[in-house]
């Protein structure tokens, strides 16, 4: 039912220092009494130290946070650039192992020490010791389970140690400044600046932009003012050949101005129509004092005119805005802006429709999501949101579509990610050939909503109203869309509205240092309702703050993106009853049911045939209220079907019976069955495994597993009511959902398509799904099931156009069975293409094991279940090693310099050439020995590269890849 998420958040929190010997800004756990500083708990000598510089790291391996002085220890170490200190490693790219060369020499004295030079430790390339800036270091045990923590600010963590390389490093010495380089002061309180030096150099202190303080050849300035209002801070030091830099705002609480919110502003991003130079920012944020927007627009410092205005002067009044209108934009152009709450909280806007990511953005290759906007680095920290005047909307070329109907959706749920290998919505576009010939009717998309990490099922939800840029921009989600609408294809998104993650605005505004919502928090919950549904932090479902956001994140998907309906996501949690640990909600909820139908009114008073599908999973008496209220349901039978397939049909097994939405008393047929979902083990697999034989008959073997789909299909696909598949079942997919983690990355198996066996599963379903699409006999309310116990079955549907019987074997040997045909006369072999002629209703009919039959009183046409696939994709002949964009290069268009950014497979000599179109070289940089992963370089664009378009050549001994760029 539920998903384990298997993603990691690395969080680099840090100010914009360049060049300062940078800690983590923060650290995780309780305050202690420490007994060591954290330059006692981290000792390297000597200090500073260039790249060809023998150092000494010794940790103070039992000190207050924890005591591993007997324990073996290693480093996870990096150098690199101030912005990436990971661009070498050092060799070894599996956490879950380490080497001789990584290992701390323990010294017996509660003391670890390891000795190294960065250049031979890491193999920094030749001409490459310059750009080395700042060293990386994590310690941990041999098998990564567990860090080693050392004291930083009076609390204990874990998080990744940087300390700067080079001989010219300056320091913050005091004020001690976190949060996003933010530092919160009284009036009248005396700021001290001190900077120090590690040699003789020019100081320049500026206060918004003017020069307040300066000392000359010295190796430290120290300078002192009473403050009395926001402002920000910028501390340049010259050494003569290099400018480092450190800069700070500090921020002073001032009582807002109280204005009404302007008539017409929502909460989020407002642009003006007919001014396509300002926007009005909203934010919702009751009990608060204060409230900073910080940007481009104000080069990322906290300026006293970026204050936002509150709406009430009462700041506990649940309903409080604060805003602000920005102008002087320029049309076009992204932004990217974050709020400051109280000067201690940064937040992204939670109703933005993008954002941009530190920590992930940068395995966004250029081919999925071209020109994304580059993440302010060193200017702020965490997740920032982007806004854009006067945005040319998307043409939507098919604004009239209907709607397949409820009782007769063919549903294709696919996760991006495992269903193309490019992972791209341009890629979904490329294959919507294949699935329209398929002839389902309806896609459903697991969570394309911003999540935490970039390969996630979406789960683990953060921003609601913003595309995951993992797929690619939102208007190829758009095309997308607007495409599958042109061939009579509904599109269904999943939303999580059961939880979200830490990194929700919403829940950051209210929490504790542990992401525990506050009793101010408005939108969450700190009481989980079913113990067991331990995702996220649950929604309060019965705050009208949250219904309303519920409301408008629902309205939003129609109204933007046209989006056709929604599969809700674990709905038995939308409650605030306290149901027992153990039962799983399970107990009929009025509250929930009150709370659901409220949602799904709104929905359907915004687009009354939107379809509303539930992964609800409860009890029946729910269930049948909630279909009977018109909302549809999902219909877990993958154990009763895999059952089945297997040929295991001992006692209740084997009972498809609850398929049929008339077998659970529901007077609508609002049961979306299925056989195979994201969120079960795949059926193949199982017949792979655990299927049963007789003799020669061995469901265990690829060509029987395949005949089983088929039957399987036969009888989950032609109970009447709306079904679903999960990607590639139509093809036999065989890898188990532990396949590389539950929730990991799957074989993307195209070539499944070429297989004959394979082929006549998906040739059965493209034929019976074309049934179901177009005669009305497989929707119809008249039908008899004998699908309980026993391993002969049969499905008989009864409608005035035409009659149909189904007969099938789910056992491993050879059977008769009788079967009662509603009439007598002339029938017809569905599937040999042949007349049947049935003079008496009683019919005995002999099957082989794993046969099945379809007999129609009319003449339908014969399926080739041999037909090949034809498709207009290359997704059979994939590269992934060569075509997952292992380069990429920015800015684009280049202008000056550009940084190339590229992975190799292997340890090897790289070769990097830059060409003309007449095939001259323009540069060309060779490094020898490079560790596996990822690289960047720089190339400096000279008066050798006129404007034009050059082809970037990255090549080793075991892989070679090129790409287009324009110079401007």
């Amino acid at each position: 039912m539920r998903k384990i998420y298997n993603y990691l958040l690395v969080a680099f929190l840090f100010i914009s220092f360049s060049g300062l010997i940078a800690q983590p800004s923060y650290g995780s756990g309780e305050p202690i009494d420490k007994k060591s500083t954290p330059e006692s708990d981290i000792t390297i000598t000597p200090l500073p130290f260039g790249v060809n510089d023998e150092i000494t790291i010794t940790i103070n391996s039992d000190n207050s946070c924890n005591d591993m002085s007997t324990t073996d220890l290693f480093i996870w170490a990096g150098i690199g650039t101030e912005d990436d200190p990971w661009i070498y490693g050092s060799g070894n790219d599996d956490w879950n192992t380490t080497t001789e060369k990584e290992k701390f020499t323990n010294n017996g004295d509660g003391t670890h020490t390891i000795v190294l030079t960065p250049k031979t430790y890491f193999a920094i390339p030749n001409g490459e010791e310059s750009t080395m800036k700042k060293m990386g270091l994590v310690f941990r045990t041999a098998n990564g389970a567990s860090k080693w923590e050392y004291s930083e600010n009076g609390s204990c963590t874990g998080d990744d140690y940087f300390v700067g390389v080079g001989n010219f490093q300056i320091e913050l010495v005091s004020p001690i400044v976190a949060n996003g380089g933010v530092l919160k002061m009284n009036s009248d309180e005396t700021l001290n600046i001190k900077v120090t030096s590690t040699e003789d150099a020019d100081f320049s202190i500026k206060e918004a932009g003017t020069e307040i303080s300066t000392a000359a050849g010295v190796k430290e300035i120290d300078f002192s003012k009473t403050v009395s209002e926001t402002n920000s801070y910028t501390i340049d030091v010259n050494n003569g050949s290099e400018v480092k830099s450190i800069s700070f705002s500090v921020v002073v609480e001032s009582a807002p101005v109280v204005e009404a919110l302007p008539s017409g502003m929502r909460d989020g991003i407002n642009y003006h129509e007919g001014d396509d130079t300002k926007v009005t920012l909203v934010l919702q944020a009751p009990n608060k004092n204060f409230v900073y927007v910080k940007g481009d627009f104000s080069d990322w410092a906290i300026k006293g005119e970026y204050a936002m205005k509150r709406s009430t002067a009462n700041s506990s009044d649940e309903n409080t805005r604060y805003w602000i209108t920005i102008d002087g934009l320029t049309q076009g152009e992204e932004y990217s802006f974050q709020y400051l709450v109280d000067g201690e909280i940064i937040i992204a806007d939670p109703y933005t429709e993008k954002i941009l990511d530190p920590w992930n953005d940068g395995w966004i290759s250029d081919e999925t999501y071209p020109n994304l906007k580059t993440y302010p680095k060193g200017k702020t920290e965490g997740i920032v949101s982007v806004f854009e005047t006067g945005q040319t909307e998307y043409a939507w070329k098919n604004t009239e579509f209907v709607k397949p109907a409820k009782s007769n959706l063919i549903i294709y749920e696919l996760l991006v990610r495992d269903f193309v290998h490019k992972h791209s919505y341009q890629s979904i576009i490329d294959t919507l050939d294949y699935l329209e010939k398929l002839n389902i009717n309806a896609i459903e998309l697991m969570p394309i909503n911003e999540f935490e990490g970039n390969e996630s099922w979406g789960y683990n939800p953060s921003f609601y109203f913003a595309p995951d840029k993992y797929y690619g921009p939102k208007n190829k989600l758009k095309e997308f869309i607007d495409e599958a609408h042109s061939r009579g294809i509904a599109v269904i998104i999943d939303l999580v509205l059961n939880h979200s993650e830490g990194s929700s605005p919403f829940l950051q505004l209210n929490m504790t240092p542990d992401y525990i919502p506050t009793d101010e928090n408005l939108w969450y919950t700190a009481e989980r309702s079913i113990p067991e549904a331990t995702w996220g932090r649950d929604f309060d479902h019965e705050s009208i703050h949250t219904q309303a956001l519920v409301d408008s994140i629902n309205s939003f998907w129609m109204k933007e993106y046209h989006v056709d309906g929604f599969r809700f996501d674990f709905t038995k949690g939308f409650t605030n009853t306290q149901h027992p640990n153990g039962t799983w909600g399970g107990a009929y909820d009025a509250q929930r049911i009150s709370i659901l139908k409220r949602m799904s009114d709104e929905i359907w008073n915004r687009n009354n045939d939107a379809y509303v599908i539930f992964e609800h999973l409860g009890g029946n008496q729910e269930e049948k209220e909630l279909a009977d209220h018109g909302i549809m349901l999902w219909g877990n039978m993958v154990h009763n079907y895999s059952e089945a397939a297997m040929g295991w049909n001992e006692g209740d097994k084997s009972d498809l019976s609850w398929a049929s939405y008339i077998k659970r008393g529901w007077s609508k047929p609002h049961l979306v069955a299925y056989s195979s979902s994201h969120d079960e083990e795949r059926i193949a697999y199982k017949n792979s495994e655990y299927g049963n034989s007789n003799g020669s008959y061995n469901i265990k073997e690829l060509s029987t597993n395949m005949e089983r789909m088929q039957l399987q299909a036969m009888f989950i696909w032609t109970i009447p009511g709306p079904k679903m598949i999960w990607q590639f079942d139509e093809v036999g997919y065989d890898y188990s959902i532990d396949f590389n983690g539950r929730v990991g990355n799957k074989p993307i198996k195209w070539d499944y398509t070429k297989d004959a066996d394979r082929l006549r599963v998906y040739n059965l379903h493209k034929a019976i799904m074309k049934l179901k699409k177009t005669e009305a006999a497989f929707s119809t309310t008249n039908f008899t099931l004998d699908v309980d116990n026993g391993a002969l079955k049969s499905i008989i549907l009864e409608h005035n156009d035409m009659d149909v019987v189904i007969v099938g074997n789910f056992d491993v040997t050879a059977k008769t069975t009788s079967v009662t045909f509603p009439k007598t006369g002339t029938w017809y072999n569905y599937f040999a293409g042949s007349e049947y002629e049935v003079s008496t209703t009683s019919q005995s009919i002999s099957l082989e094991a794993g046969e099945y039959k379809m007999f129609t009183t009319k003449k339908l046409d014969t399926p080739n279940l041999d037909e090949s696939i034809s498709l207009s994709i290359e997704e059979v002949a994939y590269n992934k090693n060569a075509s997952k964009s292992p380069m990429s290069v920015y800015p684009v268009p280049v202008k000056g310099n550009a940084t190339i950014k590229y992975s190799i497979s292997e340890k090897s000599t790289v070769t990097i050439e830059v060409f003309n179109l007449q095939g001259q070289v323009v540069e060309q940089y060779k490094f020898n020995n490079q560790p596996k992963g990822t690289h960047t370089v720089n190339w400096q664009v000279d008066a050798n590269s006129q404007e034009g378009v050059y082809f970037i050549r990255i090549s080793t001994p075991v892989e070679s890849f090129t790409r287009k760029i324009s110079v401007e």
